[in-house]
């Protein structure tokens, strides 16, 4: 879909420099992709054998410390990036729809992990934002600063 949509709209562009923005939030959806894999194979203490999703433990560190559902919140950056990218209303609207579809998918999965963890996903869900990652970045560093003193 994306390089479907960059080939066919991008030389299309109202806004230029809301492109920039979009490839800014493409890069940053890599970061947001990429690093919780290796947090979960790292923290998670899954089974030999197993996919990396089947965790054990709540895994608060890293970017988990910052939000609760990175790789989600990489597919809503990639979503968004599209539309700012690309600027057409066909890409608007599938990536509005793809959007919606994704916070649901993330609402489910929250009801998930309090049944598999109880209240420590539910005290975990008070301290780290579902997918605000600048809230979830103001609250680490609050929390590092209470902590220090």
């Amino acid at each position: 879909m994306f390089f479907f949509a960059i080939y066919f709209f991008y030389r299309n562009l109202l806004l230029e420099r809301l492109s920039y923005l979009g490839w800014i939030l493409l890069l940053l959806s890599v970061y947001f992709a990429i690093v919780p894999v290796y947090s979960f194979r790292k923290k998670a203490e899954v089974s030999k054998g197993k996919s990396y999703i089947h965790t054990k433990v709540i895994v608060d560190t890293g970017v988990f410390s910052v939000v609760r559902h990175p790789q989600y919140l990489s597919m809503l950056l990639v979503a968004l990036g599209l539309i700012l990218i690309v600027q057409h209303w066909l890409i608007f609207i599938f990536s509005v729809v793809s959007m919606i579809l994704i916070y649901i998918g993330i609402l489910k999965q929250d009801k998930i992990l309090v049944r598999k963890f109880g209240d420590d996903y539910k005290r975990y869900m008070q301290k780290v934002p579902r997918t605000n990652f600048l809230l979830g970045i103001l609250r680490l560093v609050k929390r590092k600063i209470i902590k220090a003193q």
